[in-house]
Order: structure tokens, then sequence, then C-alpha cells
């Protein structure tokens, strides 16, 4: 585990200065960027390394050595830690400790809960992470096995997905740290990160700690009006059993209910795992853009040291999340429109120049998705529209609409973008499931919280006790949602994976060939997630999202399955190594005798059988 701890910690250091090389007079936010920028760039790396030589213990010391030696010799360490000394002797900011640390534990606390959570039946986990985390599982492993940019789950194909923010996670189990561990640890950490982003952003926008406070509270615990129904099925129960209420339904997101928009800590910032340092990059791109238009003292030189670091932080972006860069690099280039139109170029060349390269690792994800879908998840007339919005977005809708008649110009300016990026959202879809356009509307929600933030701390400043009171019940009624399904998301609890299948696991790593290819059932858990190898055809849900056209593998799969008079051709047409199949698994026709027949069975447990096929 050392030189998982020695990677890790020299990502951090590297980054954090680089923070301070380009914004250290703004302490808080050189160290917030920092720790997402040391992550891409000690990532990227390591990525590039492994790619020439492999992905091995002595490939992280020598990527970490890397690190260290471009810190001694690039950003004067002696600087730094002189830097750093000063910012421990200077007064806190207690307001956004509180938030960093009360992010860190509430986070830490839900990624332990949700992310491969040891028990006495083998790895649990909860809400829509259970049917997430393995596929971010199979890539984890897949990379500590081998570093090919294919898709685990569907053998040979190019992957089209960001995966930084699991190859992270990849180095830090091959450096010695436990799977579970390199993946909440992580998480907990840029979730807070992105906390404290947000928090910043909404301080420098609103000009009100108050109101920033508010922002932060609507973000993570807005859900819509879904409590209604909670309230009626409580008071049907007499107000008995209400744990058991929570658990049965989301009352956040429920399609059948109407219910499309969720609450982002459990269906955005848990299961889809690189959305935090996504977006702790990003709102830190937006924050030092607006300090650089803000600056009443000029910078010396042609090039502004906070326009190239947030070009520089875009850029490393999108192999981590390819969403907030685009997002993050539309509302920076529309503030510099709207404020220092000489700084676009600056702004844009680094960014591209960066992104060109990921953006091409990525090319098998890019076409054919985007259509026009006017209403986003609504189809019907503009009445109908703006109740969608409010049934979803609850009073939360409302006070954001409300709160602009608050702002003032600048900050109207400041928000414009993200009203933008809404807008477009309800008349496109980006990808195959049209659900993930909340990848974008989640920044409209940002903005959102902002502006109601603005309104709810104004009104706030009124001494009427029953103002007060009001605001109280609004805000409430907010957040009410979102924390019944954070709280199911804690109580509930499902088995991922058995012990038996983690055996399985560990035993497929470590007595079948890294490059192997499986044939096997297309369950999201099955155990070739775990094992670090190729399933032909995996879980059938990812791939369509993904834009994959998984049917004529399916097909095929099930003719070998089956044992069809073709099956065995099929096998040695796809080079297919291994079979690893379930005994008794009802939702898919399996001949048994066909694989007894014909192929060596290398391994059998309680639950699965494992042939060898050539």
């Amino acid at each position: 585990m050392i030189a998982a701890i020695l990677f890790w910690a020299a990502a951090l250091v590297f980054g954090t200065a680089l923070g301070k090389k380009f914004v250290g007079e703004n302490k808080a936010l050189a160290l917030i960027a920092g720790c997402a920028a040391g992550a891409f760039i000690a990532t990227l790396l390591t990525l590039a390394l492994s790619l020439f030589i492999g992905l091995s213990e002595a490939t992280i010391l020598f990527s970490t050595a890397l690190l260290l030696a471009a810190f001694f010799f690039l950003l004067r360490p002696w600087e730094y830690f002189d830097w750093l000394k000063k910012t421990g002797r200077e007064k806190p900011d207690l307001a956004l400790l509180a938030v960093f640390f009360t992010a860190l534990i509430f986070f830490g606390l839900l990624n332990a809960h949700s992310d491969l959570r040891a028990g006495s039946g083998g790895y649990y986990s909860s809400g829509s992470t259970w049917g997430d985390l393995p596929f971010h599982a199979s890539l984890i492993t897949f990379f500590t096995q081998q570093v090919k940019l294919e898709y685990p789950i569907f053998a040979g194909h190019a992957l089209g997905y960001y995966f930084g923010f699991d190859f992270l996670s990849s180095i830090l189990v091959k450096g010695g740290m436990e799977l579970s561990l390199a993946i909440a640890a992580p998480n907990a950490l840029y979730s807070a990160l992105f906390a404290c982003a947000l928090y910043l952003l909404a301080v420098k926008v609103s000009g009100s700690k108050k109101a920033a406070a508010i922002a932060l509270m609507l973000v993570f615990f807005t859900g819509g009006l879904g409590f209604l129904d909670f309230l009626n099925q409580a008071n049907a129960s007499g107000f008995m059993g209400l744990d058991k209420i929570v658990s049965a339904r989301d009352f956040s997101r429920s399609p059948e209910n109407g219910f499309e928009w969720s609450n982002i800590v459990v269906d955005l910032i848990l299961p889809q795992r690189s959305a935090a340092i996504g977006f702790a990059a990003a709102l830190s791109a937006m924050l030092l853009v607006i300090l650089a238009v803000e600056e009443k003292k000029k910078q010396g030189g042609a090039w502004n040291k906070k326009i190239v670091f947030a070009s520089l932080l875009l850029g490393l972006t999108p192999l981590f999340h390819a969403t907030s860069a685009v997002v993050g690099a539309f509302v920076c280039a529309g503030i510099l429109l709207l404020k220092r139109r000489e700084w676009l170029v600056q702004f844009l060349a680094p960014a591209g120049l960066l992104a060109l390269p990921q953006v091409g690792l990525m090319l098998g994800q890019a076409g054919g998705f985007v259509r026009f879908a006017p209403g986003w998840m609504f189809n019907g007339d503009f009445l109908g529209w703006l109740w969608f919005w409010l049934k979803n977005a609850g009073p939360l809708f409302v006070l954001a609409l409300a709160g602009v008649a608050f702002l003032d110009s600048r900050q109207r300016k400041y928000l414009a973008a993200f009203a933008a990026i809404f807008i477009t959202a309800n008349l496109l879809v980006f990808q195959p499931w049209a659900y993930d356009n909340t990848k974008f509307l989640v920044y409209a929600l940002f903005a959102a919280a902002i502006s109601a933030g603005v309104l709810l701390s104004k009104l706030g400043e009124e001494k009427n006790a029953l103002v007060k009171a009001a605001i109280a019940l609004i805000l409430l009624a907010s957040i009410f949602s979102g924390a019944l399904s954070v709280s199911r998301q804690v109580q509930n609890s499902f088995l991922l994976y058995s012990n038996e299948e983690i055996s399985l696991a560990k035993w497929i790593s470590g007595n079948t060939e890294k490059n192997a290819v499986f044939l096997s059932d297309a369950r999201h858990n099955s155990v070739l997630t775990l094992a670090g190898r190729s399933n032909y055809l995996g879980y059938s849900g990812w791939l369509w999202t993904h834009g994959i056209n998984w049917r004529p593998r399916a097909a095929q799969v099930q003719e070998m399955l089956e044992g069809r008079d073709n099956a065995v051709s099929l096998i040695k047409e796809n080079n297919l190594s291994y079979a690893l199949v379930q005994k008794n698994f009802g939702s898919q026709k399996i001949d048994y005798a066909f694989f007894e027949k014909n192929f060596a069975k290398i391994r059998e447990t309680q639950n699965y059988f494992v042939y060898k096929l050539k």
C-alpha cells in the first residue's frame, strides 16, 4: 500500500504546488483546483507510461518519482512549503473548513456504505450504486491486469468512456490499496472538494456566505415534490413503519409517478464516480475566470495566470468527466465573451490542445446520439412542461425564478450561461438514454440553487417571525424529498458479490491468462467484473447507454450457450478462451451437456462452472 500512498501524496503535492504557482493569493482555490489538477496530471502520466511498459508497482513508483522531480525542479518547493506555513498561520475560513469536513464525513460514510462494503455474505452496495458499481469495478480490475483501451464488458471494442477516475483507482489498487478503499477514498475526497468549490463559487457570485450555505443544502438535498407521496403514505399508515416506506421507493426519482429528475447525491455523485472530480474542476475553472475578469490590479504581460490555469484544468478534464469539460469551457467562454474577449484565445488554445488527444481516445462514443427532444423527458404542451419541472424540482423551481429579481446585472451575467445550458438540455438529448441529460442539467441546478439562496437569504433578513417561519418551511419542502432519498441510500443494503463469487474472481484472476476472453451470461454483477477479465458480452444496459450495438453479439452468445450446431465454430471464430457458466441460471437457456461433452471443466463451485474452450 506504500506505493499507492506515495503516488497519491505526490499527486496532491504537485497539484497544489501548481495551484500555488497560478493562484497563490487565493489559497483555498489553489488547494481545491490543485488537488483536481494533480490527480489529472498524475493519472494521465501513469496512463501514458502504462501503455508502453504496463501498470505495475515499478511504473507507479517511477511516475511518483517524475512528479516529485517536476515538483522540486520546476515549482520551487521552498516557496511552496513557506506558502503552506503562512497559510497555516493565517486566520482560517471557518465556514469553508466546516463545509469541507462536513462533506468529507458525509460522503465518506455514504461511500463506505455503498462501495463494496464487506459483510458476512460478501460485498454489499445500495441504491443506484448497486447498479453502476460493477461497471466501474470491471474497468478498475481490468486495468490492474492489462492496460488496453477497450471495454472489458464488450471484448475488443474501443473504450469510448471517460475512464480516467477509474484508472486512478486502478493505480491505487496496483499500488497495494484494497479495492473498496481505492474506490471509496477518492470518491469521498473529491466530493468534499466539489462541495468546497461550489461554496466558494456561490459566495463569489452571491456575495453572501448565508446564501452560499443555503445553495449547498439545495444542491445536495433537492428532490422535487415526491415528499408529498411520502406524507400521504405515512398518514395512511398512521405514521408507523416510516423506515419501510422510505426503503420501498425513491421519493426523488420515480418515473412511473412522473418524477424523472433525481437527487444528485444518490443518482450522480455516488454511482457515477467521476462526477465529483469533474464538478470540482469545472466550478474551480469558472471561479478562476470570474476572479480574473474582476481583478482591479491588472497583471503584467499578455497572459493571465488564472485564465491559463482554468484552461489547463478544463483541458485535463475530458478523460475524467467529459460533460464537465464541455460545460466548464462553455460557461468560462461565455463569461469571457461578456467581460474580456481578448482572453478567449489564451483560454481556448491550451484547453483545446490538452483535450484533443483525450477526445481522440473516446471518439467511439462521439457520434449519432444528438437528437431534437423538446421537453426532455416530458412530451406535451408548454404548461404541462412547466408543471413537469415544478413537480420534479419542487419549490426550488419557483425560488430560482423569483430569485432572479433579487440579482444584480453582474450576477445575472454570470448565471446566464447556466440558463442557456438548461434550455439546451430541454431541447436536445445528447446520449442514447435521455436521462443522461442530467449530467448537463445538474449545472443548471447549481445556478438555480445560488439564485434561490440569494432570495432566501435576503428574505431572511426580515425581522418578522412569520416570514422566518415561512422561509424555514419552504427550505424544508425544498430538501425533504432529497433527504428521503439519501436516507434510503443509507438504509438499504443489497448483496452485490457473494463470498463464493469473490473467491471465484480471485481464482480466475490468478489462474487464467490476462488477455483471456470469457463467454458468460450478461448479468450486471458478473464475477468477471471483479476478476479483471474480458467478457465477450457483458450487461446490455451499460452497452446501450454507451451507444454500442450489442444485439448481434447477444444472438451469438445465445447460440453458444444453447450449444447449437454452430456453437463450436462461433467459439473458435471469436477466439474465446473460457466459459463461465452459472448453474440453474433461470433467465437464460444453457445447454450444460454441450459444455461437458466438448470442453474441459477446470473449476466448479457451488453455483458456477468454468470451462476451458481452447
